[in-house]
This record gives structure tokens, C-alpha cells and sequence, in this order.
């Protein structure tokens, strides 16, 4: 219950000076009744307010640094200019309040509701908002800086050019928010729901966003330098003209983004999910990019030079005429990509699945394909000169016109590869002559055994299709 003798003192003049005679005594309010009263420049740092009736009091101008409001009615209350520093307002209904330039550092609003409120160009530094429903509010231009967010609500929030330094937002729900040219420098995004949000012009610098949901967000120009995204979840963002420096994308999904223009440099993307992303206009500098999926990718006449794609999935993918000098393939999944016209020398393909895999023109000279899985493959008008094809297997490949002198073949299989024309010298006309002679020899039987199995598999449909018409019902 409230102290009577400071409900007295609190309406006379000579409440302020009451105060700076009385440094030691905290004032108690709580389930006090002070609704509609006019406390205009009072001096109530560090008073206890606690489920205190404040509907429509008046606060412009008072001091209420550290006081205390959880669970006050505060409808309708005034807080122009008030000092609020510290202030505690754990659980408080603040739904529409405007608190535009108040000082609210250190304030602790945990659990509080504050749907459509206005605290534009606050000081909310070290401020608390733990687990309160902000849906709507408007923290443009204000300063966030160390704020804790964990939990809350936040959707379409506007927190456009808000200093976000060291802010956790960690579980949070911002979906659809507005964080438009935000410093967002050391803050931390983890396990954030973030759909829908925009970060245009947002600078990211020491970030952490592991497995935040950030799907159908937009990255346009957006800066991201040392930062983490390692299990986010970007499908169909867009990072048009974003650059992006040392910054980890380990595991992300990242499906369908738009990265026209965009700019990444030094940075992972291991294991992240690329499917059916447009990479032929941006720059990719000193990136991983192993064991991503990049199924139906398009890298059209993109420079990748010295890349890493060790244990990628490149399955239906276009990397026609893409200058891939230098890089890295070591045990990739290739099945039916085009690489049709393709600068590849001196690349490691060593164990690599290229089945059905189109290198038609491509230029593989001094290329590491040991152990290489081309089965059908085309490498008609292929260059393959001094390219080491040890243990390689070209079952069925079309190897028509290729230039294959100096190739190492030891080991190679070239069962049923079609070498019409092609380029061959000393020891690898050796290497490949057996299977010539061979093919002439049995691949003949072994058409006419393939035919005739043809033969007796339609013999057998049709006999089972007669036995069905057979047994049918009369009508």
C-alpha cells in the first residue's frame, strides 16, 4: 500500500524540496490512485509505482529516472520530456504511446505491450524489451545501442537508420520490419524470425544471424562485412548490388536469391543451398563453394577462377563458356551439366560424377581427372591435352575430334567411346587401341542381344495385354 504521508506531500509545492532534504527515502505509490493528477517537473527518480493508477497523469518534464512502474495503468499518461532513465515498466500497457526523443537508457520494459507506440529518436540504450509485443512501433533514428530484444514481438516495426549496435534480437519476431540503412554493427540476429524484412543500405559488421529466418528479405546495397549466416534461411532474398566481405553463409539456404551486381569476397558458402540461383552477374572473389547444392544453377559465361567446388552438386547447372581456370571440382556431382565451350584448364576434377555431363569444346588441358566417373559424357572437340586421365572411366563417352596427346591413360576405360577423329599419339593410341579392337569385335553381339531383348520384353507386354482383353467382362 502506499506511504499516506507521501500521497500528502506529493500534492503541496514543496514536494521537490521534500525530496533534496530526504536523499534516503524512496517514495511509495503502489495501488496508488493518481490518475488525471498533474505532476508536471515532480522529482520521482527511484519511486515505487508499482499496479499505482496512472491513467492520464501528467509526467511532462518530471524526473523518473530508476522508478518503478510494473503493472501501473498508464492510459493515456504524458511523458513529454520526461527523464526516464532506468525506469522499470515490466508488463506496462503502453499501446499507442508516443515517447518521441525521450531518454529511456537502461529502461527495463520486459513482457511490456507496446503496439503502435512512437519512440522515434529515443535514447534507448542498455533498454530492456524482453519478451514484449512491439508490433507496429515506430524506433526510427532512435538509439538501440546494447538493447536487449530476446523474444519479443516485432513485427513491421520501423527501426529505420537505428543505431542497432551490440542490439540482440535472438528469437525475436520481426517479420516485415523496417531496418532500412540501420547500423546493425556486433548485433545478434540468431534464431530470429525475420520474414519479409527489409535492410537496404544496412551496414552488417560483426553480425551474428545463425539460423535466423530471413526469407523473402531485401539485402539491396546492404553492407556485410564479418559477419555470420551460417543455417539462415535466405530463400528468395535479394542482395542486389550488396557487398559482402569475410562473411560466413555455411549451411544457409539460399534458393531462388537475386544476387544481381551483388559482391562477395572472402567468404564460405559451404554446404549452403543454391538451387536454381541466377549467378551470372556477380563477383565472387576467393569464395567456397564446396559441397553446395547447386542444382540448376547458371553461371553463363561467369568468371570463377580458382574456386573452390570440392563435393558440389552442379546437377543440370549451366556453366557454359565460364572461365573456370584453376579451380577445384574434387569428387563433384556433375550429372548432365553444361559446360559446353568452358575455360577448365588445369582444374582438379579428380573422382568427380559427370555422367551424361556436356564438356563439348571445353578447354581441359593439364586437368586432374583421375578416377573421373565420364560415363556418356560428350567431349566432342574436347582439349585434353596433357591432362591426366588415370583410372578415368569414358564407358559410351563421345570423345569425337578431342585432343587427347600427351594424356596420361593408364588405367582409363573407354569401353564403347566413340573416338572418331580424335587426337591421338604414341602412348595413348596404345592405351585406347584394345577397346577399339574390341569394340569392333563384340560391341556387334552385343547389339543384336540388346535387340533381341527388346524384342522378347514387347513379346511379353503383349501376350499379358491379350490375357487382360481375354478376361474382361462381357458386356
Amino acid at each position: 500500500m502506499a506511504n499516506p504521508e507521501h500521497l500528502r506531500l506529493l500534492n503541496t509545492p514543496t514536494w521537490n524540496h521534500w525530496r533534496k532534504s530526504n536523499t534516503t527515502t524512496t517514495p511509495d505509490f503502489v495501488g496508488a490512485d493518481l490518475s488525471g493528477m498533474d505532476l508536471t517537473q515532480k522529482d520521482l527518480h527511484q519511486a515505487h509505482f508499482s499496479n499505482a493508477n496512472l491513467a492520464g497523469t501528467n509526467f511532462d518534464s518530471a524526473d523518473l529516472s530508476g522508478s518503478l512502474m510494473t503493472g501501473a495503468q498508464l492510459q493515456g499518461t504524458r511523458f513529454h520530456k520526461a527523464k526516464m532513465e532506468g525506469i522499470h515498466l515490466d508488463y506496462a500497457n503502453l499501446n499507442n504511446m508516443d515517447f518521441t526523443g525521450a531518454n529511456l537508457k537502461s529502461a527495463v520494459l520486459r513482457y511490456a505491450n507496446l503496439l503502435g507506440c512512437n519512440l522515434s529518436a529515443c535514447n534507448l540504450m542498455f533498454a530492456i524489451f524482453d519478451g514484449a509485443v512491439m508490433v507496429g512501433a515506430n524506433m526510427s533514428v532512435a538509439n538501440l545501442e546494447q538493447a536487449s530484444f530476446r523474444g519479443s514481438k516485432l513485427q513491421n516495426v520501423n527501426l529505420f537508420d537505428a543505431k542497432l549496435r551490440h542490439t540482440s534480437f535472438e528469437t525475436a519476431d520481426a517479420s516485415g520490419a523496417n531496418f532500412m540503412k540501420a547500423d546493425l554493427t556486433s548485433a545478434v540476429l540468431n534464431q530470429a524470425v525475420l520474414k519479409k524484412t527489409r535492410w537496404e543500405g544496412a551496414q552488417f559488421n560483426l553480425t551474428s544471424a545463425k539460423s535466423a529466418d530471413l526469407t523473402d528479405s531485401n539485402f539491396h546495397l546492404a553492407e556485410i562485412k564479418d559477419s555470420i549466416f551460417d543455417h539462415a534461411i535466405l530463400t528468395r532474398c535479394d542482395f542486389t548490388k550488396a557487398k559482402v566481405y569475410k562473411s560466413s553463409f555455411r549451411h544457409a539456404q539460399m534458393q531462388r536469391t537475386k544476387l544481381a551486381n551483388a559482391k562477395f569476397e572472402d567468404s564460405p558458402l559451404s554446404n549452403a543451398l543454391f538451387e536454381e540461383t541466377d549467378f551470372r552477374f556477380v563477383n565472387l572473389k576467393n569464395c567456397s563453394l564446396d559441397y553446395a547444392d547447386l542444382r540448376n544453377t547458371n553461371f553463363y559465361k561467369q568468371t570463377l577462377q580458382d574456386l573452390n567446388l570440392d563435393g558440389a552438386n552442379l546437377s543440370d547447372a549451366d556453366f557454359r563458356e565460364a572461365e573456370l581456370t584453376k579451380c577445384t571440382l574434387r569428387q563433384a556431382l556433375l550429372q548432365r551439366t553444361h559446360f559446353r565451350k568452358a575455360q577448365m584448364k588445369d582444374c582438379d576434377l579428380s573422382k568427380l560424377k559427370a555422367r551424361e555431363c556436356d564438356f563439348g569444346g571445353c578447354q581441359l588441358s593439364l586437368c586432374n581427372l583421375s578416377g573421373a566417373d565420364l560415363t556418356e559424357a560428350d567431349l566432342r572437340f574436347a582439349v585434353l591435352i596433357g591432362a591426366n586421365l588415370k583410372s578415368a572411366r569414358l564407358v559410351h563417352a563421345d570423345l569425337t575430334c578431342s585432343d587427347l596427346r600427351q594424356a596420361q591413360l593408364v588405367g582409363a576405360n573407354f569401353w564403347g567411346a566413340t573416338l572418331k577423329k580424335a587426337h591421338l599419339e604414341g602412348n595413348t593410341r596404345l592405351a585406347v587401341l584394345p577397346f577399339l579392337v574390341l569394340g569392333k569385335m563384340i560391341f556387334p553381339i552385343q547389339k543384336r542381344l540388346r535387340e533381341g531383348k527388346i524384342r522378347k520384353e514387347k513379346l511379353k507386354q503383349q501376350r499379358a495385354q491379350e490375357l487382360i482383353n481375354a478376361k474382361a467382362p462381357r458386356r
